[in-house]
């Protein structure tokens, strides 16, 4: 099976709303998502074209985003999440399938790992990366059937 290089962007919601509005905000720096880091790492491995957003330190912008994601041209679009950040990456999978229903987007991380079938349902993901996605993307990327796929939880029916 020949595979198509994907341009991949993965993102990291804004942290400003949720963890930078108290004064504790102050305390916590903010760090490099290795995470996403990591999945950029396989994605370029396996011949795919990866960039990372980083919003963590920035105020979340839709109309920004929307063109940002735009002017990339992305075939794919992997947003990480913890609970608090949820709704943002809800909010981000439907800007995101708004622009193109054929852009695959995807989330991982804490909550959608914790909550794979509730992410899912309350989004517009096309699949959840439940725990280490660091293979699992390339299969994603590579369009591989989702259900040959281990580690993802994905919607039966389609919404298109």
């Amino acid at each position: 099976m020949d595979t198509v290089m994907s341009k991949v962007i993965f993102i990291n919601p804004s942290y400003l709303q949720t963890y930078g509005s108290n004064q504790a905000g102050i305390a916590n720096p903010v760090y490099p998502v290795l995470g996403l880091a990591a999945l950029a790492a396989s994605a370029r491995g396996a011949g795919h074209d990866p960039e990372i957003l980083d919003l963590s330190y920035r105020r979340y912008d839709p109309d920004e985003l929307r063109s940002h994601i735009i002017k990339g041209g992305y075939d794919a679009v992997g947003i990480t999440a913890t609970t608090p950040l949820i709704n943002q990456a809800r909010d981000i999978s439907f800007l995101v399938k708004d622009i193109s229903q054929d852009i695959l987007v995807l989330a991982g991380g804490a909550h959608p790992s914790s909550l794979p079938m509730e992410t899912i349902m309350e989004s517009a993901l096309d699949a959840v990366v439940v725990g280490e996605g660091d293979l699992t993307i390339v299969d994603l990327l590579d369009r591989k059937p989702m259900a040959d796929i281990p580690g993802i939880c994905w919607p039966m029916a389609t919404r298109r």
